[in-house]
């Protein structure tokens, strides 16, 4: 199981200008991770959206899940009764 990813900061998206060495960064970046969209070509379309959010579910909500945890454990060490 992977535990940590590298993801390298980039904003890309509909509706964002979205310059091509940007998404090529974030179209390697999935197909490394075997989040497969297609061609590395710097073009924004369909796949490269569709391996995106494929890859936010995954890992948004691992993410969201230890933050959680970590939030609740650090609220029951915080809390003195009263």
């Amino acid at each position: 199981m992977v535990t940590s990813v590298f993801v390298p900061s980039i904003t890309v998206g509909n509706g964002k200008k979205n310059p091509k060495a940007e998404i090529l960064k974030l179209q390697k970046a999935l197909n490394a991770v075997r989040f497969k969209c297609g061609a590395e070509d710097g073009l924004w379309g369909p796949k490269t959206q569709d391996a995106l959010e494929r890859f936010q579910k995954v890992y948004l909500s691992i993410f969201h899940m230890k933050l959680t945890e970590s939030l609740a454990i650090t609220h029951e060490r915080n809390c003195k009764p009263f």
